[in-house]
């Protein structure tokens, strides 16, 4: 009990009884007021007169923030301490939260109001307001807890004379007349989609796939063009198993320029790195460049395959990792240089060698690679009929890296002189 000095009397709010005004009404809108019913004391007697009565709506018993605006009724007729208001705190104060109620008291008219304490909760029966603004009712495709509906919009229910409930196969659970949804396999039965889609995870089929044919006669058979990568510059590889290692069908511009390759036990990727499946094993490539066909071998251990013939658009065939053109005769293994060389030991074609000129008609040609044994060696002088004379160019060492020559030019009938002469010369040995 709340004393107050102001009028020398005191008031008490006892048992509160909460009833909805709403009724059983259904034909009209549901409002959000609400009868709201107490019992005040005055001087520890029950109250008997007009009243003032204030209502505010708390969050808290004590403290906290209040919900809406403070409501005051004036005039509230009380007899035996017994009182009956009518309450509209607006629907959007009851979102489902607790809610506790403030009331105010003074006789009618008279000076100021004393609280009453304490709050006095609001029950159950006030949030029936809610519904007039449940906006998910107006609106909803499903229920959100209807068993009966098992979670299913009801727009989506088939009522009995929808045209679908033609087709007079069973929509039973199982049935091979539709698709079902399980990891199992479903028994033999046909279907046909049309129209765009996308797995989003493995899809297995344990039968023949065909593409753009209603017949495939392997695991997968494509009626058409196909493609691996969407671009030029888009590298994949296709892999082909071919027992302890496997085979690859790759581009790599990155790592090769222009160009596709096939290879035995290694591909290189979109970023030019190298793989090498078995490490035990050597690698071979072949690849297909703009005019020209590469084959490539590796023994185990090597990073990658190592250009063995390279056959160039022009006809030449290479042989081996350098630049120089070789030849294979026979069961020997062999390589070619050759070249022209002028008078003061310079030279006018050829390459993989080099020339020095130490005195007159001397020459020394070595050989940037050495060959395996000395090579066959001929050469012949370019000379000018002005006069005619005989030049001799003769062998005087040879060895697999270096062949020394002099020439002489026979001024006087048998007394030839030491002369410096330019000469084509060409070395045919082992590799």
């Amino acid at each position: 009990m709340i004393s107050k000095s102001l009028f020398g009397k005191s008031f008490a709010l006892f048992t509160i009884v909460l009833a909805m005004s709403l009724g059983a009404t259904t034909a009209r809108a549901q409002t959000s007021s609400f009868t709201y019913q107490g019992r005040l004391t005055d001087g520890g007697a029950a109250a008997n007169g007009n009243y003032d009565l204030q209502f505010a709506l708390f969050d808290s018993l004590s403290g906290g923030a209040q919900v809406g605006s403070t409501q005051t009724i004036s005039t509230v007729a009380v007899s035996n301490g017994v009182f009956t208001v009518s309450l509209d705190l607006g629907a959007n104060s009851f979102p489902g939260a607790n809610r506790f109620l403030e009331i105010s008291a003074r006789p009618s008219g008279a000076g100021s109001f004393t609280l009453l304490t304490p709050r006095q909760q609001i029950t159950s029966t006030p949030y029936a307001v809610r519904s007039a603004s449940a906006g998910n009712a107006d609106t909803a495709t499903n229920a959100t807890n209807a068993s009966q509906l098992g979670g299913v919009a009801a727009n989506q229910f088939v009522r009995t004379n929808d045209a679908r409930l033609s087709d007079s196969r069973p929509p039973t659970p199982g049935s091979t007349n539709y698709i079902q949804n399980s990891s199992a396999p479903q028994a033999g039965s046909g279907f046909n989609v049309s129209g765009n889609g996308t797995v989003g995870g493995t899809f297995i089929a344990n039968g023949n796939v065909g593409i753009g044919t209603s017949t495939p006669k392997k695991r997968l058979t494509v009626a058409g063009d196909m493609e691996v990568g969407t671009s030029n510059s888009d590298y994949h590889h296709l892999r082909i198993g071919g027992g302890n290692s496997d085979g690859f069908l790759y581009g790599s511009f990155v790592h090769f320029a222009d160009g596709i390759h096939l290879g035995y036990n290694y591909f290189a990727d979109a970023a030019g790195t190298n793989h090498i499946i078995n490490p035990a094993g050597g690698t071979s490539r072949i690849s297909m460049q703009y005019g020209a066909i590469v084959l490539a071998t590796a023994q185990a251990s090597i990073v990658e395959p190592v250009n063995r013939v390279v056959v160039e658009s022009n006809g030449n065939v290479r042989l081996g990792p350098s630049t120089q053109l070789y030849a294979a005769a026979g069961d020997e293994n062999l390589r070619i240089v050759r070249g022209v060389v002028d008078p003061n030991g310079n030279i006018l074609a050829g390459s993989g060698f080099q020339v020095s000129h130490p005195s007159t008609g001397a020459y020394d040609i070595t050989f940037d690679r050495p060959f395996l044994a000395p090579p066959a060696f001929v050469a012949t002088a370019i000379e000018s009929c002005n006069p005619c004379v005989v030049v001799t160019i003769r062998i005087e060492l040879a060895t697999a890296s270096t062949v020394t020559l002099h020439v002489e030019r026979d001024v006087t009938a048998g007394s030839p002189q030491s002369h410096s002469e330019g000469f084509h010369f060409i070395a045919i040995g082992p590799r």
